[in-house]
């Protein structure tokens, strides 16, 4: 078989098995955790998969602590998850039978070849060769030490970037089906961007039509697609195992169900653990997410509290969901450098194979002050704001669609809004402050963002959800001041207003289409490196020229410190210690 029609064919196949899977272990959990609703079954498909992601990463991150993740780990966990997706689907297949043959004939056979024709583009397109800085420097490094042996103590010590404890790379490596395939750096954020789109036409198509201006989750599916179509062009996170781009997946995923929970009068049992878990879940793949997490989290307990229905049950319960994924995490945070949140000096604890303190704290300013001004020491960055003025220089050159033009937006929608605000009667105005909480969440992960690493890679997701969220809130205050057809004109022109940048970017750079692997998986490119003893005896791999070990053998660093030894000297997996 052709290595091109053959590279298509197994990424269409694991695309459909991580989804069957995934769903299996969401139907699952929903099920455990809701035990008045075990005779539901009209859950959307994406609600499961998303459910599941979370829980696989979750038990990947367990497994880890004791096995390596390779192909007799990952495919009993995935295939255990398809025996489940069997299980449910023949219990409910009348129920399943029942919504195709509701669908006409035709829109059936359109949506299979769309389907067929976005998966198999994003397929090619993540097959070109890795190109992100990061993910030479350390991505690679540290799916290849969960592939080849268990979670390793004090691995920081060996390379510092390798104790970032991302639950990402759990998920990527596990796709490598480790040493069969190797090549799930392209499956990885591509099934995600897959899932995203799915999840926004499923939430458009489950509406009946009289329903799909009453609630907003269908405009605010429109709203966003030019998003995810704009990532799939330009990320590079998209043939590269980079965490960046699933972070900011899960932020605009986590706002579809947190604006899907506001939408619903009554508590909605199914959003409130599925934001519980992905929250959680984000927090742990990229921690600028926190107070974007947090908030989402307090005033969904918050808006909770107020409702008839609350149950403290249920509050117990996703506040337990929460406390078991970070609790995990830093578990293992503190196994690879001895702080829990490194590196963040907070929780830590000087064990044998702890990293240095003085050496968390240097990796943190590093962090801190290379988001602001790379290139630079941090002794000379951090402490003032002198840091300020280049930084808005490099945001106003070269980062205009996805830092300015969604800035000018979401303040010429916010005063428009007070506009509103100040000509509206008194009962109005009740509704305009009940419905701010749309706009909280994203403004307040931008600020967190802005004090700590404002890299405007980390937070895209955010910049993007700001003019949305306006937008938003604006037809809200609108929805029962304009007859229909006028409101339907405004949601045009929102539209076009918060999209025009990325639409324009999209039809000036067509070739961009254009841009994906004709040859199959290309390869992840090659470094020279060197072998260096330390005093210990320890054999460690350096880069012969720059910081990047790519695919290199491990124990790979261009850090060399001839202090390092290992735990155990005969066991590379014992881990690593300075002291």
């Amino acid at each position: 078989m052709n290595i091109f029609i053959f590279s298509i064919f197994v990424s269409l196949v694991l695309y459909l098995t991580l989804t069957i899977s995934f769903a299996g272990y969401g139907k699952a959990i929903y099920l455990i955790i809701n035990d008045r609703y075990k005779k539901e079954v009209n859950h959307q498909i994406s609600f499961l998969v998303w459910t599941g992601f979370c829980c696989f990463i979750f038990i990947m991150s367990i497994i880890h602590l004791f096995f390596s993740l390779d192909l007799y780990v990952v495919v009993p966990t995935l295939t255990f998850g398809i025996i489940l997706s069997i299980i449910f689907f023949i219990k409910n297949f009348n129920y399943y039978l029942q919504i195709v043959l509701s669908v006409p004939t035709w829109l059936l056979v359109v949506m299979f070849f769309a389907l067929s024709l976005v998966s198999t583009w994003l397929a090619l397109r993540a097959m070109l060769p890795p190109t992100n800085y990061d993910s030479g420097l350390y991505h690679f490094n540290s799916i290849k030490w969960l592939n080849s042996f268990p979670i390793t103590y004090g691995i920081g010590n060996l390379h510092g970037r390798l104790s970032f404890n991302q639950s990402f790379f759990a998920y990527a490596a596990s796709l490598n089906f480790y040493p069969l395939f190797n090549h799930g750096r392209s499956i990885a954020n591509s099934f995600l961007i897959l899932l995203s789109f799915a999840t926004l036409v499923e939430f458009s198509f489950r509406l009946r039509s009289k329903d799909k201006f009453k609630n907003l989750n269908f405009v605010l599916s429109i709203f966003t697609i030019p998003v995810l179509a704009y990532w799939s062009l330009t990320s590079d996170g998209m043939q590269s195992p980079s965490p960046d781009l699933t972070s900011n997946l899960i932020q605009i995923i986590i706002f579809f169900y947190f604006v899907e929970f506001l939408n619903t009068e009554k508590n909605s049992t199914k959003s409130i653990y599925l934001l519980s878990l992905l929250t959680a879940t984000a927090i742990t793949i990229k921690l600028s997410n926190l107070l974007f997490c947090m908030s989402i989290i307090f005033l969904l307990f918050f808006i909770s509290s107020l409702r008839k229905n609350f149950s403290v049950k249920g509050y117990l319960l996703s506040t337990f969901i929460i406390f078991a994924i970070l609790a995990v995490w830093c578990i293992r945070g503190f196994i690879m450098s001895g702080a829990p949140l490194y590196p963040s000096t907070i929780g830590y604890i000087n064990a044998e194979w702890s990293v240095p303190v003085d050496e968390i704290n240097e990796m943190e300013k590093w962090v801190y002050s290379w988001a602001r001004q790379p290139k630079m020491h941090w002794s000379v960055v951090l402490g003032n704001w002198n840091w300020f003025t280049p930084w808005i220089n490099v945001i106003t050159t070269k980062r205009n669609i996805e830092v300015v033009f969604p800035s000018f937006v979401f303040l010429s929608l916010t005063i428009i809004n007070i506009v509103l605000y100040f000509r509206s009667k008194n009962i109005f105005r009740l509704y305009f402050l009940s419905k701010l909480t749309i706009i909280i969440p994203p403004a307040i992960g931008l600020l967190f963002w802005f004090f700590t690493a404002p890299d405007p890679r980390f937070a895209q997701g955010l910049f993007f959800l700001l003019p949305i969220s306006s937008a938003l809130f604006m037809l809200y205050l609108t929805r029962e001041l304009l007859k229909r057809t006028t409101y339907i004109i405004t949601i045009c022109i929102l539209f076009l207003f918060c999209s025009f940048n990325l639409i324009r970017f999209m039809v000036n750079n067509m070739s961009t289409f254009r841009q994906i692997s004709m040859i199959g998986w290309q390869n992840i490119k090659n470094v020279e490196i060197e072998r260096k003893i330390t005093k210990h005896g320890v054999v460690i791999f350096k880069p012969l020229h720059g910081d990047q070990c790519w695919d290199s053998p491990i124990p790979c660093t261009p850090y060399f410190n001839e202090e390092l030894r290992m735990r155990n000297h005969k066991v590379v997996s014992s881990g690593f210690s300075i002291k």
